[in-house]
């Protein structure tokens, strides 16, 4: 009987299967990692979170809070009276102040005896703890 041998000496290489294993879990790392940060950037351009500081907003929102903000939302479409907004402060740096819009462009708003008006209609303000104790 004769036997059969490869005519160059040289047996074929087949790529071993822990070789294989550890180029997929490579991949699939990369995948995730990517993934992972282009999720980061999307969500972090539409949207911010802030941390309430203060008490200003009781009872509605309570001091050590976080607030999920949209970023996007006056983008498409105008502020109206009620809203709760973030903005930055004009006067400290790095400081974002959470407040409740209760008059737009246009508005005459009256605080006097403890109680707000809008145009000369009284403010209904369930949303608070106190009535204003100033005037103006």
């Amino acid at each position: 009987m004769e036997t059969l041998q490869p005519e160059s000496g040289i047996e074929p290489q087949v790529p071993s299967r822990e070789k294989s294993e550890w180029k997929r879990f490579f991949l699939d790392l990369l995948e995730t990692v990517g993934l992972a940060l282009i999720l980061f950037v999307v969500i972090n351009s539409v949207s911010a979170r802030v941390r309430v500081d203060g008490y200003s907003m009781l009872p509605t929102l309570h001091d050590g809070e976080f607030v999920l903000v949209n970023k996007l939302a006056y983008r498409m479409g105008n502020p109206s009276r009620g809203d709760i907004i973030v903005f930055r402060s004009t006067t400290e740096a790095n400081l974002d102040l959470i407040k409740r819009i209760i008059g737009v462009p246009g508005d005459r708003i009256v605080v006097a005896g403890g109680h707000v008006s809008v145009n000369g209609q009284p403010l209904d303000e369930t949303y608070i703890n106190a009535s204003p104790n100033y005037s103006g």
